[in-house]
């Protein structure tokens, strides 16, 4: 039978559903009253007790048992992963506060390469129909990327890291409060200027955000001026491309380039970006 000391060896909250078994209940409810971590609730049954009180018959009585050890066995897989999958909560909130210092071990690396490579000359068109050109880079530092509106791959988690970046960076003030993020798109096909501020706010973007359209071939001319590999299915429109981030200072030239970079990495770089 199930011993209540081999249950305290897990994170698991033992207690009886009916006096006979270890004493009085403990209702749920007095469980989370108190600050203490999140553990799953095992009710032990003991069905000896039971089976004297329902007068059950044995063979009834092994069905039971093995119901009972069955659910158990299940609650307690739960209760473990719950166990794991708590810590692992506490140790990425934990990574998460050493957010653009250089102490944390994933924190972008001081000798991490910095360059001053000018901005390609470019001119698009903007959500609100206005022209957009390399010099509105001057002035403020800019995360600058590419993506494209149907992109169910690389595009979503890569917005979702820019326009957070930007909003904890006007959350701590500072200089960087009002750093912008532009967004050029590799699908200019479906991407039309006409359909730019519907796109935007489907992504939540800022006042201070920018997604950037114009002719295709115009488009396609500046991903090759920028480096930026894309590679259109012609059936599905779908389109190939890397998770290209670009940190521009005030003085409009290219400080960083990276692939797929996180949140913490992007406010680093833009402080050093920063003269």
């Amino acid at each position: 039978m199930y011993r209540h000391q081999q249950a305290e060896q897990i994170p698991v909250a033992v207690f009886p559903w009916h006096q006979p078994f270890y004493g009085e209940p403990i209702l749920p409810s007095q469980i989370f009253q108190e600050n203490k971590p999140l553990y799953s609730v095992v009710f032990l049954i003991n069905p000896f007790t039971m089976r004297k009180r329902l007068n059950m018959p044995s063979n009834y009585l092994r069905s039971f048992r093995f119901a009972i050890g069955l659910t158990l066995t299940l609650l307690v897989t739960l209760a473990v992963e719950n166990h794991i999958v708590g810590r692992r909560l506490v140790a990425g909130e934990q990574g998460s506060q050493n957010s653009n210092g250089s102490q944390g071990k994933n924190a972008l690396p001081t000798d991490y390469p910095q360059t001053e490579r000018p901005v390609p000359a470019f001119s698009l068109i903007d959500q609100h129909g206005k022209p957009f050109s390399e010099q509105n880079f001057k002035g403020q530092v800019t995360f600058l990327t590419f993506a494209y509106s149907h992109c169910t791959t690389v595009c979503p988690i890569l917005v979702h890291n820019v326009l957070e970046a930007q909003k904890r960076l006007r959350a701590a003030g500072g200089l960087n409060a009002e750093v912008r993020a532009v967004f050029i798109t590799i699908d200019p096909w479906r991407d039309t200027p006409g359909t730019l501020l519907k796109r935007v706010k489907s992504w939540g973007m800022t006042e201070r955000s920018y997604l950037l359209s114009g002719k295709i071939s115009n488009v396609e001319n500046i991903l090759k001026e920028f480096n930026v590999p894309a590679k259109r299915d012609l059936k599905t429109g779908e389109i190939g491309h890397p998770s290209l981030v670009m940190v521009i200072d005030k003085r409009g030239r290219i400080a960083y380039s990276f692939l797929s970079p996180s949140v913490d990495w992007l406010m680093t770089a833009s402080e050093r970006a920063s003269p």
